[in-house]
């Protein structure tokens, strides 16, 4: 059947329009394929958005040209391949096992995997594991603030920026919302020079250099005016702090916690096959 792009449009549209089957197609089937029929239900289903939108027909277009091209190719496949070639049930047991026993663990994952790991545990696994932390890049725990060219900077926001109190931090967020800046004030938390240097722009030829003799920067550049505080830093080659690490050192105890309970269910269950005499050995 030589079946064209807008012929296919014009079938799912009408599909989608009177919720029926052309007359010339056999009772469900949008297409017939060497023997192999595309259903209506199977279309609405791979495009569930029954509108007649332009992006909806297109879709639903598109599905069906795929099904079409898939099944000739099948065709040919089974034409020209012996029946021992086409014999996938071995893999097919295979695949199947390695899916069913992946959704068990899984299951057994999500109603017993203890998920709280303490502050205590993550500083145990860092301390333990230091040598494993030394970082690749310089960091750095900054507060900055990116002004449009036109703002008046004045002495108040200047004495608001060098402020590291509590209440004074409050006023500064509310001015660089005022003035719908850009902003960073996370001083806890650490930030890679080379993701810094994305937001903040400057130009630093020798990073250890910069970081040493630099606290306090800014300059205008592009209609904005740039704001730096350099709160702390550590070289590149030194060891990261626990901080950083936290989330990378939780996700590891968490997948040893993981590998450590499948290993004792399938323990377990190895266990209790002995216990019923349902595993039967026949080598010495």
């Amino acid at each position: 059947m030589n079946i064209g792009f807008h012929h296919i449009v014009g079938i799912v549209l009408l599909a989608a329009l009177f919720g029926c089957q052309p007359a010339s197609e056999p009772v469900d089937a949008v297409v017939t394929v060497y023997g192999k029929s595309l259903t209506w239900d199977e279309v609405r289903a791979a495009v569930p958005d029954h509108s007649l939108d332009e992006d909806s027909v297109l879709r639903a277009n598109s599905f069906i040209h795929q099904w079409i091209k898939e099944q000739v190719v099948l065709a040919r496949a089974e034409k020209n391949l012996s029946d021992d070639q086409m014999n996938f049930e071995k893999e097919l047991e295979a695949y199947r096992n390695s899916l069913l026993i992946y959704a068990f663990e899984n299951q057994v994952v999500r109603q017993k995997l203890d998920t709280l790991v303490s502050e205590a545990e993550i500083e145990e696994y860092y301390q333990e594991n230091i040598e494993n932390f030394e970082l690749k890049d310089y960091i750095l725990r900054v507060k900055y603030c990116i002004l449009d060219s036109t703002t008046t900077v004045s002495d108040e926001f200047l004495k608001l920026f060098a402020s590291d109190d509590a209440e004074d931090l409050v006023l500064f967020e509310q001015f660089c919302v005022d003035n719908r800046a850009s902003y960073f004030i996370d001083e806890e938390k650490w930030l890679y020079l080379s993701n810094l240097l994305v937001e903040v722009p400057m130009q630093v030829y020798q990073p250890e250099t910069f970081l040493k003799k630099n606290k306090s920067i800014h300059f205008q550049r592009d209609k904005h005016i740039y704001f730096l505080r350099i709160l702390d830093y550590k070289l590149k080659d030194s060891v990261s702090p626990v901080s950083l690490q936290r989330d990378k050192i939780r996700n590891t105890i968490l997948n040893k916690r993981k590998i450590a309970l499948l290993s004792k269910m399938r323990d377990d269950l190895y266990e209790e096959a002995l216990r019923k005499k349902q595993i039967d050995i026949n080598y010495e």
